[in-house]
């Protein structure tokens, strides 16, 4: 699914349970107005989903366009209302909120929301050491054969 970044309410059909994360698309060099935009997910109850927001912030860049994860979500199947606001957003680290509040722009609204079905963050530091550990015998071996 993706959204432009105005205002508005619009419905969201989980099919598959899982975690589902929020990435911004946008422009690469452009400042993105996300202290004046936000967006959540609201269940059939309107209840507010809570959100993991994300800590290694994953992005792909193209030659033009940029993206950007900022939260995910555990959902179940069913309906959901996908809600952007009007108000700053609330997943953007430190860092984020010191350069939107240096920089005198007030930053474009053209981008888009995209939800993608994802895998949780705390994985990641799981999976980079799968990736190292066959690596690990190879690399001592190489070691022993430059002692010879």
């Amino acid at each position: 699914m993706e959204l432009d970044s105005q205002p508005g309410a619009y419905a969201l059909t989980i099919k598959k349970s899982g975690f589902y994360s929020i990435w911004i698309k946008g422009q690469l060099f452009k400042l993105l107005a996300l202290h004046r935009r936000n967006v959540n997910i609201y269940d059939s109850n309107n209840s507010k989903k809570s959100a993991f927001r994300s800590i290694f912030k994953p992005k792909v860049n193209g030659v033009n366009e940029g993206s950007r994860q900022l939260k995910y979500y555990y959902l179940k199947k069913g309906e959901y209302k996908f809600q952007i606001g009007d108000a700053p957003e609330s997943s953007l680290g430190t860092f984020d909120n010191l350069i939107l509040k240096a920089v005198p722009s007030k930053g474009s609204t053209d981008f888009q929301y995209r939800i993608k079905n994802t895998y949780p963050e705390f994985l990641f530091p799981f999976l980079i050491a799968g990736m190292m550990l066959p690596i690990l015998p190879i690399m001592k071996l190489i070691l022993e054969l430059n002692k010879l």
